[in-house]
């Protein structure tokens, strides 16, 4: 998760002005951090699942130290944890350190939504053939900032849910409001019996 928000911090800065000089270059470098980001996302997603993950990839005579593609990788994350998703959050504080967590309603890229901006993303990063058809890519500026924001509005505050104890999830901030780095605590339910 360090990695992906220190990728969101650059990109954040190029969202702000920051530049390589040339249009082209920094659409391209937006692109390039967007896709490693949701390559980090799902990557990360394997550890909560790590057990189950390399017994069904095992299984399918697959060495899962080598997957590298989003959507296979979460394809078979679905089979093995339908929850394996990251679940965002907003935190509202009540007392002293206790804090209680509502599920985001929107704004946030979904699993279909990460899914469409990795493929975007991939095809942006090879050169156009100049005997296709395919014209100009159009409204980058827009992809990238609403991509961006929803990815960060996924992961900001969520939890991720453990595969091997369904009453347990890990719950990661982005940003700890305190120490400015991530967080990761483990979380159990109070009642197994609630959702």
């Amino acid at each position: 998760m360090l990695e992906s928000k220190n990728r969101m911090t650059i990109l954040e800065d190029f969202l702000k002005g920051k530049s390589t000089g040339h249009l082209v270059t920094d659409e391209e470098f937006c692109f390039l951090q967007i896709r490693k980001i949701i390559e980090l996302v799902i990557l990360s997603s394997i550890a909560p699942n790590h057990d189950a993950y390399r017994t069904a990839r095992e299984e399918m005579e697959r060495d899962y130290r080598k997957d590298w593609n989003a959507e296979h990788i979460l394809r078979d994350l679905k089979r093995i944890n339908s929850g394996f998703y990251p679940m965002p959050v907003v935190q509202e504080q009540n007392g002293e350190n206790k804090f209680h967590y509502e599920n985001k309603e929107n704004g946030f890229l979904t699993e279909r939504e990460l899914l469409n901006a990795y493929r975007k993303c991939g095809a942006a990063l090879h050169a156009n053939n100049p005997f296709s058809n395919r014209g100009k890519r159009k409204g980058s500026s827009e992809f990238i900032k609403s991509t961006f924001e929803g990815i960060w509005s996924l992961l900001d505050i969520h939890f991720i849910k453990i595969y091997s104890d369904p009453n347990t999830v890990w719950l990661i901030h982005m940003m700890d409001p305190r120490s400015h780095e991530v967080y990761i605590a483990e979380a159990k339910k109070k009642d197994p019996t609630s959702r």
